[in-house]
């Protein structure tokens, strides 16, 4: 049960936006970084950031109204896909306090919603008993638009297939942040790998290099200068001793266990492995390496994809 939310009043999150007052304005928001506005909600607290939260789902779902507004009144909206979806998810002080989206691998960051509308989508024909993927995306994109694609993709066109029963998600990033020499050669040592598989239930979590983890993961936990763990940092400052220590060891299972299960997934956790070995097997035999390099980055462009935990 999400305590903060009980304390709102009803009506969903159109109504939040004026009944928080711990609110921060779009212009305050503007002049914070990331450490910061970490660190002025860790004082203001939990309740406060996820108010801030919702409040900003209630602004994506007003914006998103008047942009079908504006394609109705253009008379263009019955010739038109529109897709509306998040690539990520959002810890907001789960799990002993963690925030951020780029780790751990876990149902806030993996499930996000999805809507998808054009004329010739019946929902009555569509099964919803599994989990549909960001992969499906292209096949199914393509299949309403006419579209005949060059080569085969991972994903399925979910008009003429069911959903699929299982979803894989890997995520992995560096501990250490900082430049030089050392951070290239720390970077690949000590960083947070997980692969995953989930369905519509929960999902089975795998973590690599899961014991190289703990030092760095805990350097990470106390270091002033890290984002994710900032606000967790000033949560618990007014809190007892033990209460510190049962947060901080919930925190650090997240990252750092082996094998994490969340919720009560129906696929079993051998069959899991089994479809992560198969996936591996498939990316194998099918690894193509680019002929051109890749586009070079700024130093300030890195720095804000670095910040995004896009880059690590």
């Amino acid at each position: 049960m999400d305590l903060c939310a009980a304390a709102q009043p009803a009506g969903g999150p159109r109504e939040v936006e004026a009944s928080v007052a711990e609110m921060i304005s779009a212009e305050e928001a503007m002049n914070l970084d990331q450490l910061s506005t970490f660190e002025e909600f860790g004082r203001r607290g939990q309740c406060a950031l996820r108010d801030q939260y919702r409040a900003g789902i209630a602004q994506s779902i007003e914006l998103f109204d008047t942009r079908l507004g504006t394609l109705r009144e253009r008379g263009i909206i019955r010739r038109t896909l529109v897709v509306f979806t998040s690539d990520h998810g959002e810890l907001l002080g789960e799990y002993g306090g963690l925030t951020g989206h780029g780790r751990p691998s876990c149902p806030e960051l993996v499930y996000v919603p999805t809507v998808v509308i054009h004329p010739s989508l019946d929902p009555a024909k569509i099964d919803s008993s599994g989990v549909a993927r960001h992969v499906d995306l292209l096949p199914t994109i393509a299949e309403v638009l006419g579209i005949a694609l060059p080569h085969e993709v991972d994903g399925v066109n979910l008009l003429d297939n069911p959903l699929p029963q299982e979803g894989l998600n890997f995520r992995k990033g560096s501990y250490y942040v900082r430049g030089g020499r050392l951070r290239n050669i720390l970077k690949k040592l000590y960083s947070y790998e997980a692969s995953s598989v989930w369905d519509s239930s929960g999902g089975h979590v795998f973590h690599g290099r899961w014991l190289r983890s703990i030092p760095f993961f805990i350097y990470k936990l106390v270091s002033k200068s890290n984002p994710e763990s900032h606000f967790m940092n000033q949560v618990l400052r007014g809190e007892s001793w033990a209460s510190r220590l049962t947060k901080c060891c919930t925190a650090l299972e997240r990252f750092t266990s082996p094998y994490v299960r969340y919720g009560n997934p129906e696929v079993s956790r051998t069959r899991a492995e089994q479809i992560l070995r198969e996936y591996a097997d498939d990316v194998d035999q099918d690894h193509v390496v680019a002929d051109e390099p890749g586009m070079e980055l700024g130093e300030e462009v890195e720095d804000r994809l670095r910040a995004l935990g896009y880059i690590d």
